[in-house]
């Protein structure tokens, strides 16, 4: 069988010449453009995987902006990282603070969407440590929160910051006296109260025991007023 290679190379060459790659362009433009998009954004998710760094410590407020907006908890994330135990043994601190938009007056869609989050993070999400409006501590402390009675007796918290359960166990508190917040600029704390969730039955990996055990760490600290070591 003879081949003869000068045909095969003008072949190549033609098919890849200027005019091939303008045919191809003006009927194939619009798939192109998809699969760039669709490329991009593969490079962007590995990236964003490969770079993104899990925080030691989350927290999440739930309630209206007027308590707490971003920019506040940009500023508090900022505060918590400095502090947190390092859980991942990375060598680097990390601190995140959600923000969960909630506002009984609204029917919205995406309203009832933040609720639905709101019920996502309570059941299966990283945040151990909860901060809501008192609007909302209701709806949630049926959830079951952890004791804090021992933080608030050895920190002397008055009474009247308190917020107990019937059998008498200290379930929330107020931080309308915690410098940790008042401290922040645009943070309006009078209605603020923190809250913690107790280790769930399904928080079984060695990351989900370290985080809570962190998350209690830092539920004393911040009751303290940043006055200890967390």
């Amino acid at each position: 069988m003879n081949i003869n290679m000068g045909t095969m190379f003008s072949t190549y060459l033609k098919t890849f010449s200027k005019q091939w790659w303008e045919n191809l362009w003006y009927h194939y433009k619009w798939y192109i453009i998809g699969g760039i998009g669709v490329l991009f954004l593969l490079i962007f998710g590995i990236t964003e995987c490969a770079t993104n760094v899990r925080p030691d410590f989350t927290m999440t407020y739930m309630g209206g902006l007027e308590t707490m907006g971003q920019i506040e908890a940009y500023q508090l994330e900022d505060k918590l990282a400095l502090v947190t135990g390092d859980i991942d043994n990375n060598k680097k601190t990390k601190a995140k603070v959600n923000v969960i938009y909630l506002d009984n007056g609204s029917g919205s869609e995406e309203m009832g969407a933040n609720f639905n989050m709101a019920d996502i993070e309570m059941a299966g999400g990283d945040a151990v440590v909860l901060l809501f409006d008192e609007k909302f501590l209701g709806r949630y402390a049926e959830y079951g929160f952890v004791d804090l009675s021992e933080y608030t007796t050895e920190f002397s918290i008055d009474e009247s910051l308190l917020k107990r359960y019937d059998n008498g166990s200290v379930y929330a508190v107020n931080m309308s006296q915690n410098p940790i917040f008042t401290q922040i600029e645009g943070m309006n704390a009078e209605r603020l109260y923190l809250a913690v969730r107790p280790l769930r039955a399904n928080d079984k990996t060695s990351w989900q025991k370290k985080n809570h055990e962190n998350g209690l760490n830092m539920a004393r600290y911040i009751i303290s007023g940043g006055s200890v070591n967390p």
